[in-house]
């Protein structure tokens, strides 16, 4: 449970970093501007997101180290591995990341490593792969 908390957690980040990231739109009417016709800023209540803890989190969650409370290492299902595709989207393209293009780097790594780490039976492996293959189709 605590699991599946900490993923929606890590979605929801990497959701409100894309937010953040996208070009503010060109329709006039939503658009306030001041005096001197520049536009202005939105008071934004969110003013550093932990895309570092979360990367930090789901690098440990693919390398197998994360413990439960019983100490033991399990392997992650499937509907777990496809609710951290948005994130792992997220962090691998480094939008808003405070720590330069060496965050997308290392999730490059993480993700190929635990790609190659799994077991050809393992529940995941299919949407590993595809996750790999596409992300070597854009890089």
């Amino acid at each position: 449970m605590v699991q599946g908390l900490n993923l929606i957690f890590c979605e929801l980040t990497s959701l409100l970093t894309l937010h953040h990231a996208e070009p503010p739109s060109f329709n006039s009417r939503s658009r306030n501007y001041n005096s001197k016709g520049k536009a202005a800023q939105k008071s934004n209540s969110v003013t550093s997101l932990p895309l570092d803890r979360v990367s930090e989190y789901v690098s440990r969650l693919l390398a197998g180290e994360v413990n439960a409370a019983d100490g033991l290492a399990r392997p992650l299902t499937l509907a777990a591995y496809s609710a951290l595709l948005p994130t792992l989207w997220s962090l691998v393209n480094n939008v808003g990341g405070s720590s330069g293009g060496s965050m997308g780097e290392e999730m490059v790594r993480v993700v190929v490593d635990h790609a190659m780490r799994i077991g050809s039976t393992g529940a995941s492996k299919r949407a590993t792969v595809e996750f790999v293959g596409r992300l070597m189709l854009v890089r």
